[in-house]
């Protein structure tokens, strides 16, 4: 990878940098499925030493390898966003696996199957990544009207009309403060101001 690859990453947010782990995890633990699937031709469960080919440890490692992954991600991001990207697992075998077996075919129901995950995966990502758009505002909107009620000089007046402004300039958001509201933050103001 070159400095402009390292910088891009970098400059990913958590989530994003947990999405590309899931979508590598997912690609390894297909891998994996895959070398186990042409391994299972040569074992027999009765030799346990028939376990020890070449396309059997190496799915093993390549799955060892995607579990790491996903452990990376899961560090990095959401798991409600992160954990429906495993589901790219069954786009990536139904893909491959006629590849390297000749038994194996994709048919019209099985291409629809992969679209429809392709579309709820994508669905649930956009679903996410919407409500951590609007997780962020409300936090600036709670800082923003916790700031201005910490000011000791502030009349009532003055602070509806600051949420006014406030609810105005954040269209997807609603603040709902009644005078009970106002009264508790003023109080606590109060108290901590002495």
């Amino acid at each position: 990878m070159n400095w402009e690859g390292k910088r891009r990453f970098f400059n990913l947010n958590n989530n994003q940098k947990g999405v590309l782990f899931m979508v590598l995890c997912s690609l390894c633990t297909s891998a994996g499925q895959i070398f186990w699937k042409a391994a299972s031709t040569k074992i027999d469960f009765f030799n346990p030493l028939s376990f020890l080919n070449f396309n059997f440890l190496l799915g093993g490692a390549v799955y060892a390898l995607g579990m790491g992954l996903m452990l990376m991600a899961f560090k990095k991001g959401d798991l409600s966003l992160l954990y429906p990207i495993v589901a790219m697992s069954y786009v990536w075998v139904s893909i491959a696996s006629p590849l390297f077996f000749p038994s194996d075919s994709m048919n019209s129901y099985k291409w629809v199957g992969v679209i429809v995950i392709l579309f709820s995966v994508s669905l649930l990502g956009f679903g996410s990544s919407r409500i951590d758009s609007k997780n962020r505002d409300n936090l600036k909107i709670d800082f923003k009207i916790e700031e201005k009620s910490e000011n000791k000089s502030e009349t009532k007046s003055e602070y509806k009309s600051e949420n006014k402004e406030i609810k105005e300039g954040n269209k997807h958001d609603e603040i709902n403060l009644n005078e009970k509201e106002f009264e508790s933050k003023k109080s606590s103001t109060k108290v901590k101001n002495g």
